[in-house]
Order: C-alpha cells, then structure tokens, then sequence
C-alpha cells in the first residue's frame, strides 16, 4: 500500500502495483488486510482523480472496487464516507467511455 501511495503519476510502476493489488482483494483474509491498511480510501483518492489515470490503472481500480464490495462486512470501510464514495463512482461511471470500466 505505501508503494502505491509514494506513486504519484500513472507510471508502469503504478499500473502494476494496481493490477497486482487487485488480484490479491479476491483473497478476503488478504484483501481485510489492505482495509486494515486503508486500502479503500487510497482507492476512492484513485478514482477522484480518474481523468488523471490511463483506462488501464481505471479498470484495475474499478475491479478492485467491486471487489472490497462483495462481502457486506467489506462494504462498511466505504461506508464512513459514502456520500465521496457515491460522488466518485457517479463520475467515473458517468464521465468514462470505456466500456471495460461501466
């Protein structure tokens, strides 16, 4: 999660440690982990910026979204900012023509 955080511009490093990171919210023991971690707001931080990342790092980001949703006890670490949460998704769904990502 630090890596991720110190990346700052849509870079391979970043690609890959967010295609890596998704892979690993499909293990829900691993994927408690990274909520622990504060994996869930350095993803809505992703997302807000999403005019500022390639299709690729968005469509990683948005999967790995879905992913910390799946289970309700996993949903509650969105839920102390849900009105960000909701503005966010809102816009990348609305403000996004990959359809990879809608």
């Amino acid at each position: 999660m630090d890596a991720l955080k110190k990346e700052k511009s849509d870079n391979f490093t970043q690609k890959n440690l967010m295609a890596a990171l998704q892979k690993l919210t499909i293990r829900f023991r691993i994927q408690s982990l990274m909520i622990n971690e504060g994996a869930p707001e350095l993803l809505i931080d992703l997302l807000e910026n999403h005019e500022n990342i390639s299709d690729y790092t968005l469509e990683y980001a948005a999967v790995c979204f879905m992913n910390f949703t799946i289970k309700k006890d996993q949903r509650k670490s969105f839920m102390s900012d849900y009105k960000r949460v909701v503005k966010v998704i809102t816009n990348v769904l609305l403000g996004n023509s990959n359809i990879e990502v809608i």
